[in-house]
């Protein structure tokens, strides 16, 4: 078994994409320029108005997601002894932070979901994006021979 060149350049495409996602693009259309911190600090300003998971993930469960996924992504693609648990661990990862990122962008109990997500921008696409690239890099796996 040699290790997967396939499925480590899709883990680093994922966090790439998530890197320009989480440091260089707008997120929203309908706050001006808001950027993944800017939506932070706009979060923590708002209190207890604003959903605990939105909070959480552009406070710090963003960047945790995108830790997580890419480095067992890329554990998963080293050797052998890795073995089927560290792939599929690092694809539900991959997964969740797909998941959350969709729920995450609600940033309070009223309203609908599609009034928000209609306000998304590329910043929220390259995050999803980011997130399946790691998945797939990780079910790529090891390549024989």
């Amino acid at each position: 078994m040699r290790p997967g060149l396939l499925g480590s350049a899709l883990a680093l495409s994922g966090a790439v994409l998530l890197l320009v996602s989480f440091t260089a693009v707008t997120w929203l259309s309908d706050l001006g320029p808001a950027r993944f911190a800017d939506i932070r600090e706009l979060l923590d300003s708002n209190g207890d108005h604003v959903a605990a998971l939105s909070k959480a993930y552009f406070g710090w469960l963003g960047w945790a997601l995108l830790i997580a996924a890419v480095v067992t992504a890329l554990v998963a693609n080293l050797s052998r002894a890795t073995g089927n648990g560290v792939r599929a661990l690092s694809a539900v990862i991959g997964v969740l932070g797909m998941a959350l990122t969709f729920l995450a962008i609600k940033f309070t109990a009223e309203g609908a979901y599609g009034e928000y997500l209609k306000h998304a921008t590329v910043g929220f696409y390259l995050a999803i994006g980011g997130f399946l690239l790691a998945a797939a890099g990780a079910l790529a796996g090891l390549r024989r021979g």
